[in-house]
């Protein structure tokens, strides 16, 4: 596992900060995964953070360890992953598959997330 993953995954919560027309957005988010040594994370189509996402790929992600001691920011991109097995992985990693599975598939959004800076302190 990466070293950028671990940080994040141990942190449990960590909040996706994406351009939303001029300003930042950021949203919580659990899911997280490292597939085939890329970082992945999911989210839905309906809600605003597929189509910030969509227009502009630059994104954020920070978390703060549970127990106080240090926080991670990695900077970077993230494009939309449609392979099949890489959603079915992702599905079988997260809590809300049955929620997921009743909303339909199909609108089952998965991101791969490609690290350019991260930032520990």
């Amino acid at each position: 596992m990466s070293k950028e993953f671990d940080a994040i995954k141990n942190c449990g919560i960590y909040f996706l900060v994406t351009i939303n027309g001029d300003y930042p957005a950021a949203r919580p988010f659990g899911s997280l995964q490292e597939i085939d040594g890329k970082i992945y994370f999911n989210t839905t189509d309906n809600n605003e953070v597929h189509k910030q996402l969509r227009a502009n790929p630059h994104v954020q992600i920070v978390a703060r360890n549970p127990e106080g001691f240090g926080w991670i920011r990695m900077t970077g991109l993230a494009e939309e992953c449609c392979d099949p097995a890489v959603k079915e992985k992702m599905l079988e990693g997260n809590n809300m598959r049955a929620r997921f599975e009743e909303m339909g598939l199909e609108h089952f959004l998965v991101f791969c997330f490609t690290v350019e800076k991260a930032e520990y302190k």
